[in-house]
């Protein structure tokens, strides 16, 4: 029998975000997989491409990211002021060039630690499409987040970034 995924709401969403980026229990605060929840639940993308992303693939001047699919089909997507500085302050900290990938993480990963967070938290049927889901289902920009999570993911400004 399929497990059915649930559509998170903005409060969950928060709330894992945030149990993600403070660490919980046993579990160290996991910056990675947090910005890899944050990239798919602000542009609607599949975990998939979330993981196979190279800071190349961000136009940073003009908030675009630009992400060649499976299928050779070109998107483009508006990126959040607040989510661009996350992602350029992300790569500047971990010293990720730009040919190579921005999460070099699997699925699997990223599942795991989602599971570990929502068992925490006591929620049921949550996994990464409950992130492409809230978007399409809230359609709401970086803007309304907790500033204070954003906050928290960008705690080390780089060089070459003003906050």
């Amino acid at each position: 029998m399929n497990r059915k995924t649930t559509t998170i709401t903005t409060q969950q969403y928060k709330n894992i975000i945030s149990l993600l980026l403070e660490g919980f229990c046993e579990h160290r605060p996991n910056e990675r997989v947090a910005l890899v929840l944050m990239l798919e639940a602000s542009l609607g993308m599949q975990i998939g491409d979330v993981l196979s992303l190279r800071p190349c693939d961000f136009d940073f001047a003009s908030d675009k990211l630009r992400y060649t699919g499976k299928k050779g089909k070109t998107k483009e997507y508006r990126l959040p002021k607040i989510l661009k500085l996350c992602v350029e302050n992300f790569s500047f900290r971990n010293n990720i060039e730009q040919s190579e990938l921005l999460f070099p993480i699997t699925e699997r990963q990223v599942r795991k630690q989602l599971s570990f967070a929502c068992a925490h938290l006591g929620y049921d049927d949550v996994s990464t499409l409950s992130f492409k889901r809230w978007h399409k289902a809230e359609n709401t920009g970086v803007e309304e987040w907790n500033v204070l999570l954003v906050e928290m993911l960008c705690r080390t400004p780089s060089k070459t970034v003003q906050p």
